[in-house]
């Protein structure tokens, strides 16, 4: 009788769709623009899906977004706390600088703490010859998508390539942190269209890389004392930058 632990055998197979999810995981990223977009959101593939249920569409990446002050050095990573539930030390400062309950040190916690991104796959009706793309996106829409996900009569699975599917229109208004928007489904239910775009949608599981030692790099390991982060230099997020990404 053998003492071996009970394990998963690692087939051919298994190095094979391995290598089929590397290279389904390159697409080119989407950006929201001024004013109306609409896309159509993929469904995730069976067995390829995400969230608790292993069957939706989005990836929810809990993300630093961190710049240097005075610097161009910018570093966006998974966070190792929420991903791997290992020690943060973007967390740990941030959560140093919380505790001393001024003002100036609670914002910049904030802008160290992360933040939650959610990936999806869509095609952009108004360009459908880019094919299948990337878009990041914060909670603002993602708890909108699930609201309309939710809503049985004004809603409904968004995903479905069949003709009971339909389209997806969000509306931007304003850049940075003064940025808006709104979210609502087509009026009209519709078909994807080329049903091979569900076959191409990437692996989006590669976005919860966490960067462990460039993470380490950015603060100065082996130690970060509390001093090198002082009130006088304001650490502000990449996304502080970026009019597209929504926090």
């Amino acid at each position: 009788m053998s003492n071996l632990v009970k394990h998963q055998a690692y087939t051919p197979e298994d190095a094979e769709a391995e290598a089929t999810d590397m290279d389904r995981a390159q697409a080119d990223f989407m950006k929201l623009g001024e004013g109306r977009t609409v896309i159509r959101i993929l469904p995730a593939l069976v067995g390829k899906g995400y969230g608790p249920n292993k069957t939706s569409p989005f990836k929810t990446v809990w993300t630093h977004f961190l710049s240097k002050p005075l610097s161009s050095e910018t570093l966006s990573t998974a966070c190792p706390s929420r991903e791997l539930n290992q020690p943060c030390m973007a967390c740990e400062i941030a959560n140093k600088l919380k505790a001393k309950g001024n003002k100036i040190d609670t914002d910049r916690a904030y802008q160290l703490f992360p933040k939650r991104r959610v990936y999806m796959c869509v095609i952009d009706r108004e360009a459908p010859e880019k094919g299948v793309q990337v878009l990041g996106v914060g909670k603002t829409i993602h708890e909108s998508l699930t609201k309309i996900r939710k809503d049985v009569d004004a809603g409904g699975d968004f995903t479905d390539p069949g003709p009971e599917g339909f389209d997806i229109i969000i509306e931007r208004k304003g850049s940075g942190l003064t940025t808006e928007y709104t979210v609502m489904p087509a009026r009209k239910p519709s078909p994807l269209g080329n049903m091979e775009w569900v076959e191409q949608v990437p692996n989006l599981d590669v976005f919860a890389k966490v960067k462990g030692e460039k993470l380490a790099e950015f603060f100065g390991l082996p130690a970060v004392e509390e001093k090198q982060i002082s009130s006088k230099s304001k650490l502000r997020t990449a996304a502080d930058d970026m009019g597209d990404v929504e926090v």
